[in-house]
C-alpha cells in the first residue's frame, strides 16, 4: 500500500539549480513539494527523455520555467533531476 505522500529527493544538479533561483527558490520547493500528493500532476516526456515527467511553472519577471523528474513508485519517491528555464534539456550520467 503506497504512503499518503511519495518523498522528493534533489539529484546534486537539481540541488545546484534551486540555488540559482535565489530569492525564487521557496516559491519553486513549493511547486516540487506540491507533487507529493499528486506526483503525475507534470505531464510525461518522449523520445529521448522517455520515462521522465514535466512540471511547468511561471515565476513573474522571469517567465517559464520546469522541472523534470522521474516518479520512482518501488520507493515512493520523485527524483528531481533539473530545474530551468524552458530550454533543451539533456540527460547526463550521473551518480544520483
Amino acid at each position: 500500500m503506497p504512503p499518503e505522500q511519495y518523498r522528493v529527493k534533489l539529484t546534486r544538479a537539481a540541488l545546484k539549480d534551486l540555488k540559482g533561483y535565489r530569492s525564487d527558490a521557496v516559491r519553486v520547493k513549493e511547486r516540487m513539494d506540491a507533487l507529493r500528493d499528486n506526483p503525475l500532476a507534470g505531464h510525461p516526456l518522449s523520445g529521448s527523455l522517455a520515462g521522465l515527467r514535466s512540471l511547468e511553472f511561471s515565476l513573474r519577471g522571469s517567465g517559464q520555467h520546469r522541472a523534470i523528474y522521474v516518479v520512482r513508485e518501488l520507493t515512493y519517491s520523485l527524483s528531481w533531476c533539473s530545474l530551468d528555464r524552458m530550454r533543451t534539456f539533456t540527460i547526463g550520467q550521473s551518480g544520483d
